[in-house]
């Protein structure tokens, strides 16, 4: 059996994490443990590092965008992608149709849709 998270439970993922483990006043996650499985402790030679189960953005590069502030990720089989920017609480998911045989996103073209969001969002922002 393979677990199928829905596009909206993976953003509320990383809104959690993106607000230090908080949802909504609640305390879900300690905060301890969001900074420290968002701390990076191993180098991956793609300008990112490894936390625990999140690829950390070293410098706030994601997939080859800058952020401003701190950048996690987390990234799945055929393009499930999920980009956490805590200075901005944002959180950009990308979900593949895994029902479908041969359906996959390479990290290439999430890249450049993902530089096309930031790059409207922070056109937005100004």
């Amino acid at each position: 059996y393979l677990f199928r998270m829905s596009a909206r439970d993976m953003a509320r993922i990383g809104v959690l994490m993106s607000r230090g483990g908080d949802w909504c006043g609640r305390r879900i996650v300690s905060q301890r443990w969001v900074e420290e499985s968002t701390t990076k402790r191993s180098d991956t030679n793609r300008n990112t590092g490894y936390g625990y189960l999140w690829w950390v953005g070293e410098d706030g590069i994601q997939f080859g965008v800058p952020f401003k502030g701190k950048t996690f990720s987390a990234r799945g089989s055929r393009g499930q992608f999920m980009v956490v920017n805590p200075a901005r609480d944002l959180v950009i998911v990308h979900r593949v149709d895994t029902d479908e045989d041969g359906q996959r996103v390479k990290t290439r073209q999430f890249e450049e849709l993902l530089a096309a969001i930031v790059a409207a969002s922070s056109a937005g922002a100004r």
